[in-house]
């Protein structure tokens, strides 16, 4: 069983920086009599533990072993990562794939929420060891980390209900964008702004995390968010009838899970995605979140396409 520990039970590293308070998750590597072997294959969608495999675990550079994996996350990012409950755990499906490759590598794990401009940047540094937080696999960004490839996704426009509807980058003209600082929506919104005529304007606001964007739109402070279309699908499903989906999604990418190059980390956490997506651990933690449309059938280093 995994076993999430209270915030605060354990050392931090030094100089490590987050944004707002510290939330920690711990997973203990998983123990299960008789299932050492890595032919153990999930047989529901709430099966989302996986036994360790003890040639992969072998392979993982003996620093990772003596304490906790730090992993940098965004919580802002439901379903993928947020936090959840009175003891304010991260939870999501970013978190349930990084505490089944710990289980697989025989790791212990420690989740920090972290503003995702952040979370590259820290990695590079050391300040973390991993950054798992619906990351978007470019080339730019491959210049900086390793990314090991474990799902798939497109962007969405979202307005409030009633609004000016958003299909291409074109139709922000004359609008207000609301975007999270460091990712590609961030990245569309600025190219596309000297696109525009200065009698329409685009005006971009930037904010640390994609709840906040969400908040400026449904109060009417922004016109138009756009974000990765399972974050925006689940923002607009929870909305309360205030939000909708505009245009159709775009843009689909592989996420990766950022690692610093020369760790000795990035092998060893390829062969244990592999081996989530043949176990079928993968498939039923993406079945638990209702995101098997974004599926990988291969896990793959540096993936990025442009």
């Amino acid at each position: 069983m995994v076993r999430l520990n209270s915030p605060g039970t354990l050392p931090m590293r030094p100089g490590l920086a987050t944004s707002g308070s510290v939330v920690l998750v711990i997973a203990v590597a998983l123990v299960l009599s008789g299932c050492g072997g890595s032919n153990k294959v999930a047989s529901s969608p709430t099966q989302t533990t996986a036994p360790i495999n003890e040639k992969l675990a072998k392979s993982v550079p003996a620093r990772f072993k003596v304490q906790p994996l730090i992993v940098a996350s965004d919580a802002t990012l439901a379903p993928m990562e947020f936090v959840q409950g009175k003891k304010k755990y991260i939870v999501g499906a970013d978190i349930d794939i990084a505490t089944a490759l710990a289980q697989t590598l025989g790791l212990r794990l420690v989740v920090q929420n972290v503003s995702f401009a952040d979370i590259i940047p820290g990695v590079r540094s050391g300040a973390y060891d991993l950054g798992v937080s619906s990351a978007t696999v470019t080339k730019a960004r491959e210049t900086k980390v390793d990314f090991v490839s474990y799902f798939q996704a497109g962007s969405s426009y979202y307005v409030r209900k009633g609004a000016r509807q958003v299909s291409k980058p074109a139709d922000l003209c004359g609008q207000t964008i609301a975007v999270q600082r460091g990712t590609v929506a961030e990245a569309l919104a600025v190219k596309q702004k000297p696109k525009c005529a200065k009698a329409r304007p685009l005006k971009i606001e930037r904010f640390s995390g994609q709840t906040a964007a969400t908040q400026a739109v449904s109060k009417g402070a922004a016109d138009v968010t756009i974000t990765d279309t399972p974050i925006a699908t689940w923002a607009v499903r929870n909305s309360k009838g205030k939000l909708t989906l505009s245009g159709k999604p775009f843009g689909v990418a592989p996420y990766g899970i950022a690692i610093a190059k020369g760790s000795g980390l990035t092998g060893p956490l390829n062969k244990a995605m592999n081996e989530l997506i043949a176990n079928g651990v993968y498939d039923n933690i993406l079945l638990k979140w209702g995101l098997n449309a974004g599926a990988i059938e291969k896990s793959v280093i540096n993936s990025a396409k442009k």
